[in-house]
């Protein structure tokens, strides 16, 4: 399970304990498992948020991460 404040888990992300990937599908477990109690999301596209992260995963290992 993902642990952490925002600023931890971007200082994880930067020290690659975790990588985008991991922390989008902790994220999307996450809401799978509260929205239908919550009711936050209208809509959720795991499969953008999953290309997403791979997209971010490559600009981390090519050194052009984003603060």
């Amino acid at each position: 399970m993902l642990a952490g404040s925002v600023v931890e888990i971007a200082a994880a992300l930067r020290a690659k304990r975790y990588s985008c990937i991991e922390v989008t599908q902790a994220l999307l477990e996450r809401i799978a498992q509260l929205n239908p109690e919550l009711n936050a999301f209208i809509t959720v596209d795991e499969e953008r948020a999953l290309g997403d992260a791979k997209a971010a995963d490559a600009a981390f290992a090519a050194g052009r991460a984003r603060p």
